[in-house]
């Protein structure tokens, strides 16, 4: 069994700096919806109901090989946030539908 390590510290409202045995991720947003980026590279997004433990994550692993980063010709990258809202809008239309299901049924109860 190994040891883990890991601290999480509220730097400014919605925006956490976390600390573990191997790197350091700033996590950013609130209820719903966050977004995180690590040293190692990795970026994550999350998006969820609250109160409910529904949520759903997308990670990527390194930014050369994710579509959403577009590198400019300074060699920065750059996060292409109508596609993240697109995918949150998605994600939400989903659920919605989900949680809606029930109030279409005709069954009787008789």
């Amino acid at each position: 069994m190994g040891f883990r390590f890991r601290r999480s510290v509220k730097i400014a409202p919605r925006i956490r700096l976390n600390v573990g045995k191997k790197s350091a991720s700033v996590s950013f947003g609130g209820k719903g919806i966050r977004h995180a980026v690590s040293t190692t590279g990795r970026r994550t997004t999350s998006v969820g109901i609250p109160g409910t433990g529904l949520y759903y994550t997308e990670s990527s692993s390194s930014r050369s090989n994710n579509s959403t980063y577009k590198n400019s010709s300074n060699n920065t990258y750059t996060y292409d946030y109508a596609l993240a809202y697109e995918k949150a809008e998605k994600f939400n239309d989903a659920i919605e539908y989900l949680t809606s299901l029930h109030k279409e049924c005709d069954y009787d109860y008789d």
